[in-house]
């Protein structure tokens, strides 16, 4: 078992360096970037158009380390595994066309994004949902691993602009 766990870390960090190699990692940093500012003119958007009073749970000073750590590493990936791995991967494999395959991936984000409120539900579920399963899709085509490692590193960039945003504006 030992030998099985040390295995699955080599191919996490062997997934890691091949993503930095072939600019994924680059890549998937920006898309986290634009994930964030779309998100952002979308809550501005909606806010003027819906009176939504928009605000990001994480956003506070008083995050310890350990929080910020589960927000930039272990929640992203647990998400990127639950929300856009198996939904798309089981989709694709019950021979469901690509887009019902991303379908099913956003309802499911959203509705782990619910207890956040309806605001973050329409914001960042589905927006957001959105733009993680595309982004995955898109990496989904070259293996299973580089669309895992790409859309947990777009999730974990995403959330640290959340986080600073909540820094500064706090």
């Amino acid at each position: 078992m030992a030998y099985k766990m040390d295995n699955n870390l080599l191919v996490l960090f062997g997934s890691l360096r091949y993503a930095k190699e072939t600019r994924c990692f680059y890549l998937s940093t920006i898309w986290g970037v634009v994930t964030f500012l779309f998100i952002y003119m979308f809550h501005q958007i909606s806010s003027y158009l819906f009176d939504f009073t928009y605000i990001v749970p994480v956003m506070n000073l008083n995050l310890q380390i350990d929080e910020v750590l589960k927000l930039l590493i272990f929640i992203p990936l647990f998400e990127t595994v639950l929300f856009q791995f198996v939904p798309f991967s089981l989709g694709q494999a019950a021979g469901f066309h690509t887009l019902v395959s991303m379908l099913i991936s956003i309802i499911f984000f959203s509705i782990a994004h619910h207890g956040l409120g309806i605001e973050i539900l329409i914001i960042n579920g589905i927006s957001g949902g959105a733009l993680l399963i595309l982004w995955f899709s898109f990496w989904f085509q070259n293996s299973i691993q580089q669309a895992v490692i790409a859309t947990w590193i777009a999730h974990a960039t995403h959330n640290g602009l959340v986080i600073c945003l909540g820094a500064i504006l706090s």
